[in-house]
């Protein structure tokens, strides 16, 4: 699953909860909670936490089995081009995505949900700078401009400067179907 979907995942079930929270009226079993609050909701949401913290860390050992193992050969910069700007619209969606979910989150109360989305299009505004950043290196000196495929990294060099972007092994091969084949790309 990726970032993207998995973050506007959350930021939607939240948004739910924390709607449903606040509409419940208080439950007689559920005395010693909040109100709207009963101890299935909050089981439902450790165990959704637990599911996204199992998937999140299965994907980084999978990117750091890819890195070590991974042997550095040349890409195209058409390829690279492609990437960059499906990760920099991707992550535009996702930080718009969290920046709208701040002031709805505030407006219905709900402070630590409204952290969560800050946090959201945080991350998104990264993502959406660090391609934004390997496609200024691209256009501003083609003459120059090698990248490379690193496990699941594509590394942009001009001279002194270097752009990383991750990126998925599906996304790269659907880039690659509408590129340049890789035998004219440069060697770092």
């Amino acid at each position: 699953m990726s970032h993207a979907r998995l973050s506007i995942g959350v930021l939607m079930l939240s948004a739910t909860c924390a709607r449903a929270i606040t509409a419940c009226p208080r439950q007689s079993y559920d005395s010693d909670l909040p109100d709207g609050i009963s101890a299935l909701r909050i089981g439902a949401l450790l165990t959704l936490g637990v599911v996204v913290l199992y998937a999140l860390y299965a994907a980084h050992i999978r990117r750091v089995r890819a890195a070590q193992g991974a042997v550095a050969e040349p890409i195209s910069l058409l390829i690279v081009e492609l990437l960059a700007r499906k990760v920099q619209r991707r992550n535009g969606v996702v930080a718009a995505a969290g920046l709208v979910g701040v002031p709805a989150m505030v407006v219905m109360n709900s402070g630590g949900v409204a952290i969560l989305s800050t946090i959201v299009a945080c991350v998104g505004l990264r993502g959406y700078f660090l391609a934004r950043a390997a496609l200024q290196l691209i256009e501003a000196s083609a003459a120059d401009v090698r990248a490379e495929l690193l496990g699941f990294t594509v590394v942009v060099r001009s001279g002194y400067r270097e752009a990383q972007l991750e990126i998925s092994p599906r996304a790269l091969a659907a880039a690659s179907r509408n590129a340049v084949p890789t035998s004219i790309a440069k060697w770092s």
